[in-house]
């Protein structure tokens, strides 16, 4: 199996291929180039799984370069840094990989989102056992994802993620109980949000919520169609580690997902569902999504927040009495969460 060495790896493009090449079961070891191998960015990258992924230091000191592209490397992903001398530094390491059977260099593209398929085809032409010589530089576009938040919630989520993601490069299916264990919000429905919010910190000592009065959706498609993104406000705080999430329905498709569970004009609260989320992992979520649709499970809405997370409803309501909902928290909706964690708002 191929060795693939990415320089800039911890940047927004490099982050994007890293976590698609740890998918592909033909690629033995990813080695990404930085400048800084034992720094937060480089550990996020190695935790997506500590098997594959090992970062090296990559300056232009001849025993650096050997490191990166020497002892078997046989493909290079060349992203250029920032740096003064930009041309001078592609040259230093294109002679330092001269001898690398396969050399590609991904350039961003400037539209916000390309297709996951470009972006998959991209990483699996890198891993492919395909030759060319290293002076052909293939150029494909990608695109950029979210700044590095903080890192996920310590060693223990860095173990669940590296777990979840051998089993998608082994093509397994996820378990509902694997789906289960990541369990870290519950959440109630009501017909007035200041009220809920005040009783939650008369009778159960919840000290502040971070209120949203409109919940910024992404597109949003309600029982298979696609409808107009509704209102609806938020709150959120937390009891230790589980997260205490609470929904106003005011409008659009929020009043029929919502809304049956709290008609009237009585103050009710009522609870709806309970989250499991995917820190910075997206093929965990997507193989989670996967899972419930072969259990046979149909998806109630599937939307998400702008800036910070995709979210994707289960109606389990006759079997279970609620929803669940399956979460995806790019870095910076992980950085949300942490915040409501500790109060920070």
């Amino acid at each position: 199996m191929p060795t693939v060495s990415v320089t800039g790896a911890t940047g927004n493009i490099g982050r994007e291929l890293i976590h698609l090449l740890s998918l592909d079961p033909r690629v033995g070891e990813i080695r990404i180039g930085t400048r800084y191998p034992d720094g937060d960015a480089a550990r996020l990258l190695v935790a997506i799984d500590p098997a594959v992924v090992r970062p090296v230091k990559l300056t232009d000191d001849p025993d650096d370069l050997a490191e990166v592209f020497g002892d078997g490397v046989d493909r290079v992903c060349l992203i250029t840094p920032l740096c003064d001398d930009m041309v001078g530094w592609q040259k230093t390491v294109l002679t330092a990989a001269r001898n690398v059977s396969r050399i590609v260099k991904p350039m961003a593209r400037s539209q916000p989102f390309v297709p996951m398929h470009s972006r998959r085809c991209f990483a699996a032409d890198l891993a492919a056992s395909r030759n060319s010589p290293s002076t052909t530089l293939p150029i494909l576009a990608v695109n950029r994802t979210a700044q590095l938040g903080r890192l996920p919630r310590g060693p223990e989520c860095h173990r669940s993620t590296a777990r979840t993601r051998k089993k998608v490069r082994e093509g397994k299916p996820m378990k509902v109980t694997d789906i289960l264990s990541k369990t870290f919000q519950i959440c109630w429905v009501t017909n007035d949000l200041d009220r809920a919010t005040e009783h939650f910190k008369a009778k159960f000592d919840v000290e502040r919520f971070l209120v949203m009065d409109e919940v910024p959706f992404t597109e949003v498609t309600y029982r298979g169609e696609v409808v107009d993104k509704g209102k609806v406000r938020g709150a959120w705080a937390n009891a230790g580690d589980i997260n205490l999430e609470l929904v106003e329905p005011q409008g659009g498709f929020t009043l029929d997902l919502y809304g049956p569970k709290v008609q009237g004009s009585d103050f009710k609260m009522a609870f709806h569902h309970i989250g499991v989320r995917f820190d910075a992992d997206l093929a965990g979520y997507e193989a989670a999504v996967q899972a419930m649709k072969d259990k046979g499970y149909e998806t109630s809405v599937e939307s998400g927040i702008e800036g910070i997370s995709r979210f994707t409803y289960f109606d389990t309501e006759d079997e279970l009495g609620h929803q669940l909902e399956i979460i995806y928290l790019n870095p910076d909706g992980v950085a949300f969460m942490d915040k409501v964690k500790r109060g920070d708002f």
